[in-house]
């Protein structure tokens, strides 16, 4: 049961995980680009929410797949999304 709760908390489908990989990808070397083009502080710091997205969908897969304790794999999505809010909130502060 706890780990039926858990995949759901990383994937409400099997390929929604890639087109979320994909988007956040691809928006993630334009915004960089675009960021470096006209030296927008915005852009650069919007960059890092699409990077810090794509690394939590790509974490959130790999402990899907590879993690078969149902409470360690909770354990360490919810350790990933404290992480990333602590991350986002250093990069804010740091820029803004």
């Amino acid at each position: 049961m706890l780990k039926k709760d858990a995949s759901l908390l990383i994937n409400s489908l099997d390929f929604d995980h890639w087109i979320v990989q994909r988007f956040t990808a691809l928006s993630l070397v334009v915004l960089l680009i675009i960021s470096y083009i006209y030296d927008s502080l915005f852009l650069f710091v919007l960059s890092f929410v699409f990077l810090s997205s794509h690394a939590f969908v790509g974490l959130s897969v790999l402990i899907d797949d590879y993690m078969h304790d149902s409470f360690l794999s909770l354990y360490v999505i919810v350790s990933i999304r404290l992480f990333i809010i602590y991350f986002l909130k250093s990069i804010f502060v740091l820029f803004i």
